[in-house]
């Protein structure tokens, strides 16, 4: 028997970063082993597959008695293969039978036991070549909106360090960048108690302006620290930026804040404004996900910045197919448990790519400690990594991106 069959097929229920019951597949080869645990997410674009249709262990039982059974025997280095199958024995557009939390995590696992198997990393066995482009860390310092609630209707305020000589160094800055934010926090926000948000942000009853304003600060303090840390180069830089999350607080036909509703075209005007005024280079989701014109005008006055969409494509090719004949964004978040499966998910990276769009890899609030989506940004030369500054299940995406770039330089 070929060595890369699969023989066995085994999953869990576990629990995820919010204490959520999620589901972790084992595949084993003749010689070989994977594991992969499936994150979910909290704002969660409308056109995504579905994560959990029913409770996980009636899902598992499902799947161990039509789904595994067609996948064992096939060869785990034919991901195409198995990835169609799956896709084949749920037989819905949106994983409707077995959600994404079965498909996503038996995907991924099937790619690790080959990669195991053959005696590769998992960057490697993705995609064989002999360069590769290690992200840069895009980190959150204050979260509201969904992830927070009671403070900034933006859900993410973000640092991203550039010029950086390695992971290590740029996790480093970020790590500086939130413990700075802490400690301004602990002045500015008389009702901080240095908790934190769903992806280990801090949270603040303090508003949206206030908290640009301390992230301004935090960067230049951080900017000063660099200056006297013989650890980081000089060269380095920090770029700030935000996940808007807009659909969250869209309301009929308004976006609703604290101080003041604003029509699309006020939230237009607003974005250009606090782009301008703060100096941010990442702007994801600043409108509602099925605005396409606005983020389109937003992308044609500032081409220049970094405009991503995330609930507007939900990783799907098709949407992003949409975006690009109307010109919205020019960059793309990718998220698997989205699509459901490798496969998929390479799609629409292939896709972004072919068209010059930026692409992003992301995790969710939802997560675990898998570092899927560490590899496969490697594999793919994704220039940019979302997943968090510390916490474990996000460290653990950074931690493995430190371990494969020492390798690299061995």
């Amino acid at each position: 028997m070929d060595e890369l069959n699969i023989r066995e097929i085994e999953s869990k229920v576990i629990f995820n970063s919010k204490g959520n019951k999620t589901i972790e597949t084992d595949v084993y080869t003749e010689n070989g082993y994977g594991r992969a645990s499936a994150p979910i997410g909290t704002s969660a674009g409308k056109n995504e597959v579905v994560q959990m249709p029913e409770n996980p262990e009636k899902l598992i039982k499902k799947a161990e008695e039509e789904l595994y059974p067609s996948i064992v025997g096939m060869s785990a280095d034919n991901q195409k293969e198995i990835d169609e199958k799956i896709k084949e024995k749920d037989g819905t557009e949106k994983l409707e039978k077995y959600g994404a939390a079965i498909t996503l995590p038996l995907s991924i696992a099937v790619a690790k036991a080959a990669a195991e198997t053959k005696n590769q990393p998992l960057y490697f066995h993705l995609k064989e070549k002999k360069e590769y482009l290690l992200p840069q860390p895009l980190g959150k310092l204050i979260g509201g909106g969904q992830h927070a609630r009671k403070g900034p209707e933006i859900q993410e305020f973000l640092s991203i360090p550039t010029k950086t000589k390695s992971i290590k160094e740029s996790c480093q800055i970020n790590i500086l960048m939130q413990e700075n934010v802490k400690k301004i926090l602990e002045k500015r926000d008389k009702h901080f108690t240095a908790g934190k948000d769903l992806e280990n942000g801090y949270t603040t009853a303090l508003g949206n302006e206030e908290a640009f304003e301390i992230i301004q600060k935090a960067r230049e303090k951080t900017k000063k620290q660099i200056k006297k840390n013989s650890n980081i180069s000089s060269e380095a830089e920090i770029k700030l930026g935000i996940d808007a999350a807009a659909s969250e607080f869209y309301e009929n036909g308004k976006y609703i804040y604290q101080d003041k509703e604003r029509t699309p075209e006020e939230q237009l005007e607003y974005m250009k404004k606090i782009i301008d005024k703060y100096d941010l280079e990442y702007i994801e989701d600043p409108f509602q996900e099925e605005d396409f014109e606005n983020h389109k005008k937003l992308t044609q006055e500032m081409p220049e910045k970094t405009i991503c969409g995330d609930d507007i494509f939900t990783t799907n090719v098709k949407l992003l197919e949409k975006g690009i004949k109307k010109g919205s964004c020019n960059t793309i978040l990718i998220k698997p448990n989205q699509v459901g499966t490798i496969t998929d998910t390479r799609k629409t990276i292939k896709k972004a790519k072919e068209k010059g769009y930026t692409t992003v890899i992301s995790h969710r609030s939802g997560e675990t400690n898998d570092s899927f989506i560490s590899h496969l940004a490697i594999a793919e030369d994704i220039p940019i990594i979302k997943t968090g500054i510390t916490g474990g299940e996000r460290i653990a995406k950074l931690n493995e991106l430190i371990r494969i770039e020492y390798y690299m330089r061995r």
